[in-house]
């Protein structure tokens, strides 16, 4: 599921738990859980504090793009 997230947030600039949830296909309780974490991961940072009933989450490429990179290496050492 990690990399159905990156694959997901490099497709957007701004998401929220709806949305992510749906390309997810998990709930929104969930994909706000997910936010929650990647928000104290610093991949991603509130933009707005709420649009109805969820915040909106401003993706942090250049956190996105380095940790794609780590990923890709750490899947490199293990296959070796």
């Amino acid at each position: 599921m990690a990399r159905n997230i990156a694959e997901v947030l490099s497709r957007h600039n701004y998401i929220d738990a709806r949305k992510l949830a749906r390309e997810l296909e998990v709930s929104t309780r969930s994909a706000g859980r997910i936010l929650k974490l990647l928000e104290e991961l610093g991949v991603v940072e509130i933009y707005r504090k709420r649009r109805g009933r969820f915040w909106i989450y401003k993706v942090n490429k250049k956190v996105l793009t380095t940790l794609k990179l780590t990923s890709k290496l750490n899947n490199s050492d293990e296959n070796e």
